[in-house]
């Protein structure tokens, strides 16, 4: 005897106030659900995706900033672990790079993988305002591919470093100190043991 198998059917639609969904749901907002069908056509749940006004939703994405982040931070703590001192934000360099180690004419950018449209499975586009969403990340990247080839020209040398990067923090550091070359507090002990010599 043969399984059936059943197909299930997403659909997506807009809620509005009073919906029985979204309790609570203020006149004003709106929400967008997601209905399963199965194969029958009969309706099996109902998911709420987003239940912000368009004002709210605004407010919560322009509090997104693009300094201080948590995976800045986690790099930031390491190359100062290791030993190594930089420069952050640096306004006259296009750009404006993350860390900027001015006497190694280095520069990290630490890149989020959705904002910067990465190919990993972190980038994937939300399912609601395709085009907005790749229309504003193919113009992040062409400014991201722009500002290397101008610090490149300068003579500046660039790295960046993923969000996604961050899960192997050996492989991280290695990458780090293969492009930085050997810390500051190297340099000094191989200046003083070349002085003692």
């Amino acid at each position: 005897m043969r399984k059936k198998h059943r197909r299930l059917i997403l659909s997506t639609r807009p809620l509005n106030a009073g919906s029985s969904l979204v309790p609570g749901l203020a006149a004003g907002h709106s929400a967008t659900s997601t209905v399963r069908y199965n194969m029958r056509n009969q309706r099996l749940a109902e998911v709420s995706v987003d239940t912000f006004t368009p004002e709210k939703r605004s407010k919560v994405m322009a509090a997104i900033h693009g300094r201080n982040t948590a995976p800045e931070m986690h790099i930031r703590t390491m190359l100062h672990r290791i030993g190594y001192r930089y420069r952050l934000h640096y306004k006259n360099l296009p750009g404006t790079p993350d860390l900027v180690f001015p006497g190694r004419k280095c520069v990290i950018f630490v890149h989020g993988c959705f904002w910067h449209g990465h190919t990993c499975r972190r980038a994937a586009l939300p399912a609601t305002n395709v085009s907005f969403w790749s229309e504003k990340i193919g113009k992040n990247r062409q400014r991201d591919e722009r500002t290397v080839c101008v610090l490149q020209a300068e003579g500046w040398r660039v790295l960046i470093v993923w969000q996604c990067e961050m899960k192997d923090v050996m492989d991280l550091q290695a990458n780090l100190t293969q492009f930085l070359g050997p810390t500051d507090r190297n340099r000094r002990e191989d200046q003083a043991k070349c002085s003692i010599s």
